[in-house]
């Protein structure tokens, strides 16, 4: 299965902050800090699939990709409430993933916080944090951690 991650910077060396947003549980269990990204469609690009889910999730708009930073091959799991999953997903085999991660940045700078709804109804906290000391969910923590890589922590 493909995904893609948006990576979505603003501001340069120790000032540099990314784009998160607060995922609550479905199920009530907790929130967990997150990147925005998802399922790359058939015949889609994922370089579009990136900038999609950006937008998708967290209603920014103007978003440009600046590079690839690589791609992750991230093995097949039984999701768990108690790994962040909501109800819905719980239970429910996750196949393996080739994720493919992108820089982006955009001409049009959304506010400091905002509320976006995703796809699966949840309102979701977007707000920006320090790039170099950021700390996601478990699981989307080796994105951010490859592209701080790449583009360096500060």
């Amino acid at each position: 299965m493909l995904k893609a991650t948006a990576v979505l910077t603003r501001g340069d060396g120790e000032a540099r902050e990314v784009l998160v947003f607060l995922h609550p549980s479905v199920d009530g269990s907790g929130a967990s800090i997150q990147l925005p990204g998802g399922t790359v469609e058939d015949g889609e690009d994922p370089a579009d699939a990136a900038l999609r889910e950006l937008e998708e999730e967290t209603g920014v708009i103007g978003a440009e990709v600046r590079g690839f930073l690589g791609v992750l091959e991230e093995a097949a799991f039984e999701a768990s409430t108690e790994s962040g999953y909501s109800e819905h997903t719980a239970g429910r085999a996750q196949p393996d993933r080739r994720r493919f991660v992108y820089h982006l940045e955009t001409t049009l700078p959304p506010p400091d916080r905002w509320a976006s709804t995703c796809d699966c109804g949840v309102d979701l906290d977007c707000h920006w944090l320090p790039f170099a000391s950021a700390e996601l969910h478990p699981a989307q923590q080796p994105w951010l951690d490859l592209a701080r890589d790449v583009l360096g922590s500060a």
